[in-house]
């Protein structure tokens, strides 16, 4: 997925410092936002094994409690988690970044986590489901 994004971002760019901009997206904001997502997952997938036996066994309504709780979990932990990378968004990164860019790359990825943010309980939310939808039909690997 990077590898696609990377060559679109640079050949749409063309600009002298497209690698540049193209490494804040990638090194802190990037990799700050898929931290939520993947407690969240981790969470929800410790639930979706039961939901395919209870399933099968005919306890649809106890399978249901379960999916719910999944989805439950992971809006606990990602909007939390997205409204402090809003609000904190800059301390945090300047935190964890300071030593790898200039002053100026790291304000453009706090408003880039800032903005993207929006994004991390959609995200966690959509991998839950998928998580749970490859869980029901046996296989992790189906495309």
């Amino acid at each position: 997925m990077q590898l696609i994004d990377s060559v679109l971002v640079l050949n749409l760019l063309k600009s002298f410092n497209a690698t540049e901009l193209y490494c804040v997206w990638v090194e802190p904001v990037h990799s700050l936002l898929a931290l939520p997502v993947a407690l969240a997952i981790g969470i929800a997938a410790s639930i979706v094994p039961a939901v395919p036996l209870e399933g099968a066994a005919g306890q649809s309504e106890q399978a249901k409690q379960k999916t719910l709780l999944g989805v439950k979990l992971t809006i606990v932990f990602a909007l939390p988690a997205a409204v402090g990378f809003g609000l904190l968004a800059e301390p945090i990164v300047k935190l964890l970044y300071s030593g790898l860019t200039t002053p100026a790359d790291l304000e453009l990825a706090a408003q880039l986590v800032r903005i993207s943010t929006v994004t991390v309980p959609f995200v966690a939310l959509i991998q839950t489901f998928t998580a749970a939808h490859f869980r029901q039909a046996g296989s992790f690997t189906l495309p």
